[in-house]
């Protein structure tokens, strides 16, 4: 019996060979379809100018004849505490910037973007409107009394502005 060990069994298949025409198959099946699409590659044609149109807009809106809100400042910005006197009057513009418990009661620190002396004179004249007696203390707080309070008032400076402190 003198088979070589590469000679397959009668009714059994070498590795890959059934596979062999296949092979051949699919590279002739490669060719034919690389055939076609370079066939069907049509030259490269000049392009025709495409033509522009003008076209009117939906809608216009002139800006200038648009009505505009005028620029707001807020007047405070943040909330008071529920206890803090009804009748003082606030500096505008100002931001609340802390609030809690003092020696014998409460005080709210607001921040204004202007300078003390401005926040002095027109708290001054506020307090005075609104029925205050204003005693100063010193450089840059004041008492103020009203029917039996007494509230205190501190002004500090704090670049670019300053804070003010009401102490009640």
């Amino acid at each position: 019996m003198g088979r070589s060990d590469t000679s397959p069994e009668p009714g059994a298949c070498a590795p890959g060979y059934m596979l062999a025409p296949l092979r051949g198959f699919g590279r002739g099946v490669a060719a034919i379809l690389l055939l076609v699409l370079v066939s069907c590659q049509s030259p490269e044609e000049p392009q025709a100018e495409l033509e522009t149109v003008d076209v009117p807009p939906i809608l216009t809106i002139d800006i200038e004849q648009d009505e505009q809100e005028p620029e707001r400042v807020p007047e405070l910005v943040g909330v008071l505490p529920g206890d803090f006197p009804a009748d003082l009057p606030l500096y505008a513009p100002s931001s609340l910037v802390d609030f809690g418990e003092a020696e014998g009661g409460r005080y709210v620190t607001l921040l204004s973007p202007h300078v003390r002396s401005q926040v002095a004179e027109q708290m001054r004249q506020q307090l005075r409107a609104g029925g205050w007696t204003v005693e100063p203390d010193t450089a840059g707080s004041m008492w103020l009394r009203k029917a039996g309070k007494r509230v205190r008032l501190v002004l500090e400076d704090s670049p670019p502005g300053s804070t003010y402190r009401f102490e009640y």
